[in-house]
């Protein structure tokens, strides 16, 4: 995917999901599980869109320049872990279940999954087959 479409890919979703947040709190009563799951996924995806975004285009300032597809995968597992543990943070929050040991075990657990996925696209890196496949 070229860097212009996964961005125009994450401002739009970021852009629904945001739509779909407002209709569902201005028009929609709270009480079915439907609207309570679209409602925690709406927000996963604007937190993941923002950060994305904002993570991004700091790294386009410090590069001066488009960041490699290192960087950017990079960007993109960051705001999923994060968006992740911010979503997390607030359902558990919502069923009053959030303190500050839990939010602890989050955070770590976030850590490690970040640790494992950089080791993991590490070694795909360095799997490559043939010299000549750019990853």
């Amino acid at each position: 995917m070229k860097t212009r479409g996964l961005l125009f890919l994450a401002f739009a979703l970021t852009l629904f999901a945001g739509a779909t947040v407002i209709t569902v709190l201005f028009n929609t009563p709270p009480s079915t599980t439907g609207i309570f799951v679209l409602f925690y996924v709406s927000l996963f995806l604007i937190a993941g869109g923002l950060l994305f975004l904002v993570l991004y285009f700091w790294q386009f300032f410090r590069f001066h320049a488009i960041p490699p597809w290192g960087q950017t995968a990079a960007v993109i597992r960051w705001s999923v872990l994060a968006s992740a543990v911010i979503t997390l943070a607030l359902v558990l929050q919502s069923f009053r279940l959030l303190n500050y040991p839990t939010f602890f075990v989050l955070l770590a657990m976030a850590i490690v999954t970040e640790v494992f996925m950089r080791r993991s696209n590490i070694k795909f890196r360095n799997s490559s087959p043939s010299k000549n496949i750019p990853i």
